[in-house]
């Protein structure tokens, strides 16, 4: 699974309310998956979110199956995109106007060692 940190800006006080209702509601989605709201979640993100915790800001842990989801999630990462849904789907999430995500970090040394798994059992699948 690839780890996503999303921090949001704002005043520290009012930063950690949204976050813990941003999380309280994440959770309450991943486990009723069947929920219209979810759907449109799913659809807008258009990654497997399994699970999301509060560190310094919002964890999100991504399960990537291949290699081209792997590289789909960095592309969607590294162009910006997934930051600018991200704050949609917080939006949605607590019925805000506009809220602010001014980071959005991952490991490239993390990736770099998934994408090398992938292309190992690519290479094992082919002998």
């Amino acid at each position: 699974m690839a780890r996503v940190d999303v921090s949001n800006e704002g005043e520290i006080e009012q930063v950690n309310v949204e976050e813990d209702h941003i999380l309280e509601a994440m959770a309450n989605l991943l486990h009723n998956t069947t929920l219209p709201q979810y759907q449109r979640i799913r659809k807008l993100l258009d990654l497997r979110i399994m699970r999301a915790r509060k560190g310094q800001s919002i964890v999100f842990y991504i399960y990537c199956k291949t290699l081209e989801e792997l590289l789909y999630l960095h592309a969607f990462l590294t162009k910006g995109e997934f930051k600018k849904r991200i704050a949609i789907v917080f939006d949605m999430l607590i019925s805000k106007k506009q809220t602010t995500v001014s980071e959005v970090s991952w490991s490239e040394g993390e990736f770099t060692k998934f994408k090398s798994h992938f292309e190992s059992k690519l290479l094992c699948d082919l002998c």
